[in-house]
């Protein structure tokens, strides 16, 4: 009703700017709202000031946009507030710049970054199988002593995989090496094509140099984790629905982290939009919070089996995630973390479930969502049980 002329097209972060009169800019709304899913909105918001009103100038006099943007951290939790307080720590938003050698890694040095361009549907297989064998029996060679995986789509889907050299010696060979299973990959027509690119570490999201390298290691930690759930998976030892996977490995990451069952509700309410996804888990609700907290045992022989198989696989890399916990929550106490540890969970969530599941921003909003109720239920349940003990 009453829609002006120019209005923003918003999507996630970006704006699209169209003019409601031209014909051009109305056949893309018109192709937007036909891929929107049927239960999802698009968003516009109008042009402030518009065409007409502009008030920056040019030395030429001429009218021009300018856009401000005003980064917000989330709101930290009351406890992780006063613990700040009471260990005086302050943090440090005032960073160095980062060296080039510290975010540039090249191919055969430290880091050996290879890229597989495949098809999504495969990405699975290949994870489970040739990426998984080939990363044991380099290690078994060793060649490396850290490495991870990442989904990209850009424009191509593909696989990027980092390798991390476990000595200067070890360098060349690793790369020589990483090519080979590459060619043959192509050859077996497992994927595309191959390509070898610099690895741009992102030193500012993961909270600055200090925090880096645990945080590596916390990638090869969630790697690890992905590709062995995958492997269970395509041996039918798993055939659970993938988001309770998906849901009962985050929430035994930020257990094992040192987050509380109620510390972990209190993150992930915020990455939830208001009764999203609810009938999604309804019918999951009682699965979910058997996985998650056992309670009708005697009556879940595939449930518990299925979950110890989960349980495992997660307990193997526990120590590298309690390790990484410890080590930003000192750089925190310092003052030398350039983020919050909610903003680097949120990153390191996000990312666990890109090499978890195939990329998709409503399968990760899914994922949240029936985490955030099934914690929700299961407080619900031991709030009850309390009740009645007293009674």
């Amino acid at each position: 009703w009453r829609v002006p002329r120019y209005v923003y097209l918003v999507e996630g972060d970006s704006r699209f700017l169209l003019d409601l009169e031209h014909p051009y800019f109305l056949r893309e709304l018109r192709r937007t709202l036909r891929k929107q899913a049927t239960d999802e909105d698009i968003i516009l918001q109008e042009m402030l000031p518009d065409f007409e009103h502009l008030w920056l100038r040019d030395t030429h006099n001429a009218p021009y946009i300018s856009e401000l943007v005003i980064p917000l951290m989330p709101r930290q939790s009351a406890a992780i507030a006063e613990n700040k307080q009471a260990t005086g720590a302050q943090s440090k938003y005032c960073h160095r710049i980062v060296r080039q050698q510290e975010r540039q890694q090249l191919p055969g040095g430290e880091w050996t970054s290879l890229k597989l361009y495949t098809a999504i549907k495969r990405q699975n297989d290949i994870i489970a199988g040739p990426m998984r064998d080939f990363v044991r029996s380099i290690q078994e060679q060793g060649l490396i002593d850290s490495w991870f995986f990442v989904r990209y789509v850009d424009p191509d889907p593909h696989l990027r995989i980092r390798f991390h050299a476990s000595a200067p010696q070890c360098q060349d060979q690793l790369l020589i090496t990483a090519l080979a299973w590459g060619r043959t990959l192509v050859q077996d027509a497992l994927v595309k094509r191959i390509g070898v690119d610099e690895y741009s570490r992102e030193v500012e999201r993961y909270g600055g140099p200090l925090a880096l390298d645990a945080i590596e290691r916390v990638f090869c930690a969630s790697s690890h984790i992905a590709s062995d759930i995958l492997a269970l998976y395509s041996t039918r030892q798993l055939t659970c629905d993938p988001i309770v996977t998906a849901v009962l490995s985050l929430d035994l990451f930020f257990e094992t982290w040192g987050l509380t069952l109620e510390e972990r509700l209190y993150r992930i309410q915020y990455w939830v939009e208001k009764d999203a996804y609810k009938d999604l888990f309804r019918p999951l609700r009682k699965l979910l919070c058997e996985f998650l907290a056992p309670w009708d045992t005697d009556d879940a022989i595939e449930v518990n089996r299925q979950r110890e198989l989960l349980r495992n696989v997660a307990n193997a890399q526990a120590r590298t995630i309690r390790a990484t916990a410890r080590c930003i929550y000192e750089l925190a106490t310092s003052g030398d973390l350039w983020q919050s540890e909610d903003y680097i969970l949120s990153s390191l969530a996000h990312m666990h479930l890109n090499r978890l599941q195939e990329m998709s921003q409503e399968q990760e909003k899914k994922a949240y969502a029936c985490w955030k109720y099934t914690l929700e239920s299961i407080l619900s349940r031991q709030a009850a049980d309390d009740r009645i003990v007293k009674n």
